[in-house]
């Protein structure tokens, strides 16, 4: 009697601890059985996908059908079979898997990130499925308003009377007709393979070349410069130049702007 009085409170401390590291966690956890039925669930995880109380979601997966509809990313829906929880059910392991959650109750919308894997004991059959799941909505929805603010930066961009270019170095990342114009190239892509430097007369490389490692490293240089651009055919012209710095997805770029000013300095 004793020994089972021991054994009891011995497995309710270990169920404690449990507890207290689910509810410590900053990731949502889910953990189901391998019949399917979803035993637990951390306070992230059931704020994540709009549950109050642990009789709510201690159900079985098929349950969940009346409740929630996931797509993936692409908009296509998924069967039962191919929901994350079913997938761990199967055997499989990933990370990362990106869905959109739907709430068929109250429309609530959201996209999930999770991660899913079976819980195997020393003979290797399943015991548990587990899922961690990070509500991405905010990010994605970041992401896409970056994205389109850079799509209407680069129609500007395409359609600018004056030569743009987008670098990191001294390599191109983007570069527009008007500045293949001015430097006497056919298209943008002949200019892409070129190197920034390439495009300067060799006597104004190496003041170029300082002027984007100091750049890069903070300091403080010209943003606004004149130098001498080396055209395609190999015949030179007084370039202005104003460059700045700009962020894009993947990071901090060069915006550089050129202009021949050939005539205006002829004219002076």
């Amino acid at each position: 009697m004793q020994q089972l009085e021991a054994e009891r409170a011995s497995a309710e401390a270990h169920a404690r601890q449990v507890d207290a590291i689910l509810a410590s966690m900053t990731e949502g956890i889910i953990i189901a059985d391998p019949q399917g039925n979803v035993l637990q669930m951390n306070a992230v995880a059931a704020q994540i996908i709009g549950y109050n109380h642990p009789k709510e979601f201690q159900r079985p997966l098929t349950a969940f059908t009346d409740t929630f509809e996931l797509h993936y990313i692409d908009g296509r829906l998924m069967s039962l079979e191919e929901w994350p929880l079913a997938r761990v059910l199967q055997g499989e392991t990933f990370t990362n898997f990106e869905v959109h959650v739907k709430r068929l109750d109250s429309g609530k919308e959201l996209i999930v990130s999770y991660n899913g894997a079976p819980v195997r004991d020393e003979q290797g059959t399943m015991t548990l499925a587990m899922l961690t799941l990070r509500d991405i909505t905010r990010q994605k929805d970041a992401e896409e308003r970056l994205r389109k603010s850079e799509e209407r930066f680069r129609l500007l961009c395409d359609n600018a009377p004056i030569g743009i270019s987008i670098s990191r170095d001294t390599s191109h990342v983007y570069v527009n007709q008007a500045l293949a114009n001015i430097f006497g190239y056919d298209n943008v892509e002949e200019l892409l393979h070129q190197s920034l430097l390439a495009l300067i007369t060799l006597q104004c490389r190496k003041q170029i070349l300082g002027y984007i490692g100091e750049r890069k490293r903070g300091e403080d240089v010209p943003t606004e410069y004149e130098t001498i651009g080396l055209r395609k055919d190999g015949s030179t012209f007084t370039l202005a130049v104003d460059v700045g710095r700009m962020p894009l997805a993947d990071g901090i770029a060069s915006i550089t702007f050129m202009t021949d000013i050939t005539e205006r300095k002829e004219a002076e």
